[in-house]
């Protein structure tokens, strides 16, 4: 019987999590300037190559989709932390 109810519950959770993701009413069209994006890695340490890489890939790809047009005529802009 509990495990109805927790079955039941938890899928009502997610439905509603998944009805508040998607009706967002929010309209951006107005906005203007380069969209912010954040790249994390580990940038010290023992770890750092890969983190490293990992920020080389983000700028990589940013520079692409920037050479392209960016995202409905707005650039990107990295920033790291």
């Amino acid at each position: 019987m509990f495990k109805r109810r927790f079955m039941a519950a938890s899928l009502a959770a997610c439905g509603a999590l998944l009805i508040a993701a998607c009706g967002s009413g929010s309209n951006n069209a107005g906005e203007t300037g380069p969209i912010n994006v954040g790249i994390t890695g580990p940038f010290t340490g023992p770890y750092a190559d890969p983190g490293i890489a990992i920020r080389n890939a983000g700028e990589l790809a940013i520079s692409d989709i920037n050479a392209a047009g960016g995202i409905n005529g707005r650039q990107l802009k990295a920033f790291t932390a």
